[in-house]
């Protein structure tokens, strides 16, 4: 055990251990809080009534943390790629040159974070967690003070300690008076729904048939077995992730390296080899001529192959940026809701990735955390599942079985397996509906079930052309009225 020397009040030998582990927490956790302030308006403008200097114990989160806050303070936003400027300006006032290159390494570690502002960084769960640590950070000072004063035997001082303890709260509400709504609180709420807060803004069809979806929002995509619902999970990961989200994709049905070779097939379009020789295969890929009929063409399709999927995937990463899509794979029934949190925590912790998105394929087969009748455990994991969306303020996605009626005819609300509850708790349902002509056409149709937030198109459903063969879930697609069954 290593130990060093507290100064408490006028108390001058007092030794005390040194934990080691709660010093690493606390130096991620205001690592966390000034990318905050760097980066974010919205951010720092919530957290300026809170801060006090003395809750940062590190040395260069406290000084970028102050600069942070005056250059806020003088032009009312957050100074993005300015703290670079700040830093040369203020360096000289430091003394200590081992100082000036801790600021530099640390500015240095998340200077691609701050070059503009992060248009998904998650305001709220930020907040939260900044408000916990200075909560922790006041209550461990005013801990000190009163454990020095009562060395001292000042126990009137020690009162007067308590009494004057300030609480770390937001000094203003989400509470408005609704009749004297300003303008931003208009055009805000206005927006809510639309692009500007969207996480996930699908292609084509899908996309004017689907609005934006955004943190809150709880999707499910509903179809019977083997009608492409871990192929539209996929396309929602990928999608998110090129629109510079980070994506979490917990897979309890598909080991890795099979989930592997359906991405690299959606990126590269080729096919999987049914043995070591093929080298390329026919493929149906279907179109729409100009009435819109579905038509299909024979196309050679290549094998993929190691060059293929490494150049394909190294051409795109400077687009996604900083950007991740993480995958945790694992078998049916071995993960609990609970489970997920626990692996989110390690992952912010160890790895520094927070979730924009999470897609679990499927929530039917997530364990449930209590034992009771299988309805009930049902309902209760996908409680879970809208529990951790609002917990942790991102956008939640997931699959259910449909009922085996729906294998030849559309999906109805009443259709989702073993309890219909399920809907009770997302905010918009998908089904995946398919014909026998749409099976030969190679086509799906993708209709809205339920949506808390817009109403549904009536009538209307997007006809989507698929080669599943090559990985490709959507190729084209038309808004269409419904009836084709």
């Amino acid at each position: 055990m290593q130990y060093e020397l507290i100064y408490i009040g006028e108390i001058k030998k007092t030794i005390m251990p040194i934990n080691f582990e709660s010093q690493e927490i606390n130096k991620n956790e205001e690592q966390d809080v000034v990318l905050g302030l760097i980066i974010s308006t919205d951010f720092i403008k919530r957290i300026r009534p809170m801060y006090q200097p003395e809750y940062f114990n590190i040395f260069y989160t406290k000084t970028v943390a102050k600069w942070c806050i005056e250059y806020y303070d003088k032009y009312k936003k957050a100074p993005l790629k300015d703290i670079k400027s700040l830093f040369e300006a203020k360096k000289t006032a430091i003394a200590n040159e081992s100082k000036i290159e801790l600021i530099d390494t640390f500015l240095s570690r998340i200077s691609d974070r701050f070059e503009e502002e992060d248009q998904h960084y998650n305001v709220d769960y930020n907040v939260d967690k900044a408000k916990n640590y200075f909560k922790g950070s006041a209550i461990e000072i005013l801990e000190e003070r009163i454990k020095g004063l009562r060395l001292l035997g000042d126990y009137t001082a020690v009162e007067a300690e308590i009494a004057k303890f300030k609480r770390v709260e937001e000094t203003v509400s989400d509470g408005f008076n609704f009749w004297d709504s300003s303008t931003e609180e208009i055009m805000t709420s206005l927006n809510a729904l639309g692009q500007t807060n969207a996480l996930l803004r699908l292609p084509g069809a899908l996309g004017d048939l689907i609005r934006p979806l955004r943190r809150g929002d709880f999707l499910a995509v509903i179809g019977p077995a083997k009608r492409g619902k871990t192929f539209m999970l996929m396309e929602m990961a990928l999608w998110a992730t090129l629109n510079k989200c980070n994506v979490l994709f917990f897979s309890w049905e598909m080991p890795k390296h099979d989930l592997n070779l359906r991405f690299y097939q959606r990126l590269t379009g080729g096919v999987v080899p049914f043995h070591e020789e093929e080298s390329e295969r026919e493929v149906e890929i279907p179109f729409f001529d100009q009435n819109g009929d579905v038509f299909k063409r024979k196309v050679i399709k290549p094998v993929m192959n190691y060059n293929q999927v490494y150049t394909k995937i190294n051409s795109m990463s400077g687009f996604v940026k900083n950007s991740r899509l993480r995958i945790e794979c694992a078998p049916s029934k071995s993960t609990t809701p609970d489970d997920m949190r626990n692996i989110l925590d390690n992952l912010e912790y160890y790895e520094d990735f927070v979730p924009d998105v999470i897609v679990t394929d499927y929530a039917d087969i997530c364990k449930p955390d209590t034992k009771e009748e299988r309805r009930h455990q049902i309902d209760s994991v996908w409680m879970g599942h809208r529990a951790i969306g609002q917990e942790r303020n991102l956008l939640m996605v997931t699959a259910s079985h449909s009922n085996k009626q729906t294998l030849d005819r559309d999906i109805r609300e009443s259709d989702l397996s073993e309890d219909a509850r399920k809907l009770n708790h997302v905010t918009m349902a998908l089904a995946l509906n398919s014909s026998e002509e749409d099976k030969l056409n190679n086509s799906i149709r993708v209709r809205t079930l339920v949506d808390r937030h817009r109403g549904i198109l009536p009538n209307k459903e997007a006809l989507v052309l698929q080669c599943l063969e090559c990985g490709q879930p959507y190729l084209d697609g038309r808004i269409t009225n419904m009836g084709r069954t």
